[in-house]
């Protein structure tokens, strides 16, 4: 009997999507389950990028292990053979510098991606607790977000510093929110939240389309390196010719191999594909949560609409889990 993955259990229910009606002075119900459900879709785990970050690495730390059957191919009598201990932090087949290397520079870089998916995550948190209760108070999550940000300006100015000023600027707009005595029970507060949270937020969501693009391009170098392979073991497979030194694979083996590498070649571009979904959604949310407390677009409007981006989260995050976790689990150092 087929049993659902316990992360699917843990997916937004379409109660979730049931406005909660916030009652407090000029507080307005679409506007706050509005907030409260952007901030649900944010934190649920269909928009989840983590993931992502955790299976770069592990791409990452794979290839080593291609190159290093790649070159164990290419060199039939062993006359340059690589420990496979040291695969990694070996420089064979004309690297500038190891796998190894190259690897921890990615972590360095993937950890300013997740302190930025952190910041989301804290923001989501905060608009999150409106639905909560009906006294719910966000500045303890706006706090946290606030603090965030300056960690995040703090590592993102050497390299970025317009990226770095934006944070600067965004956790300034937060401090000064709080110092306003934010609450959840006032319609005012609740659009300043948004307003001050904008230009980091948009900055944020844009800055993790690049990390797409890093998760496509690793991607690509991991599936064509896993193509090469199996066209080496191929040819591996072919019977050898008297007095040629080399060794014959056996055709069954070939068989399984390429099998397994075909179908882990479709879960990464499937969860390509899915990731990109997710973002797009968090994306058009936020686009419409922003436009909503600007007067742009009409609440309930907006509400029908990130609660429509909730629900597409949703139906990703099984697509996505299923994906890339036995890839994590393989690239573990």
């Amino acid at each position: 009997m087929h049993t659902m993955h316990p992360m699917l259990r843990a997916a937004p229910s379409v109660s979730l999507l049931v406005p909660l009606l916030l009652v407090g002075p000029g507080c307005s119900s679409y506007v706050a389950s509005l907030a409260r459900d952007f901030g649900t879709a944010v934190t649920g785990p269909g928009a989840d990028m983590r993931p992502m970050i955790r299976t770069l690495g592990a791409l990452c730390l794979r290839q080593a292990d291609l190159a290093y059957l790649r070159a164990r191919l290419e060199d039939p009598s062993d006359q340059q053979i690589v420990p496979w201990r040291g695969r990694r932090q070996s420089l064979f087949g004309g690297r500038r510098q190891s796998i190894e290397t190259s690897c921890n520079e990615l972590d360095s870089e993937l950890v300013s991606y997740q302190m930025m998916f952190d910041v989301l995550l804290a923001y989501g948190a905060a608009l999150r607790s409106l639905g909560e209760a009906q006294n719910a108070d966000f500045r303890q999550g706006f706090s946290i977000m606030g603090e965030s940000l300056g960690r995040l300006a703090v590592r993102l100015r050497p390299r970025s510093p317009e990226l770095g000023r934006i944070m600067i600027s965004g956790a300034d707009s937060i401090n000064q929110l709080l110092r306003l005595a934010l609450s959840a029970r006032s319609e005012r507060d609740i659009k300043r939240a948004v307003r001050a949270a904008k230009g980091p937020v948009t900055a944020l969501l844009d800055r993790l389309e690049r990390l797409l693009e890093v998760y496509r391009a690793q991607v690509t170098r991991y599936t064509d390196a896993q193509r090469a392979l199996v066209d080496k073991v191929e040819r591996a497979t072919q019977p050898l010719r008297p007095g040629h030194a080399g060794r014959q694979l056996d055709l069954l083996a070939f068989y399984e191999l390429a099998v397994r590498m075909d179908e882990e070649e479709q879960r990464l571009l499937s969860s390509s594909r899915a990731y990109a979904v997710t973002l797009a959604n968090l994306r058009s949310a936020h686009e419409t949560l922003v436009k909503s407390v600007e007067g742009k677009v009409p609440p309930r409007e907006a509400l029908a609409a990130v609660q429509q981006s909730l629900r597409e989260l949703s139906l990703r995050l099984g697509e996505i889990y299923d994906q890339t976790e036995s890839m994590i689990r393989r690239g573990d150092r």
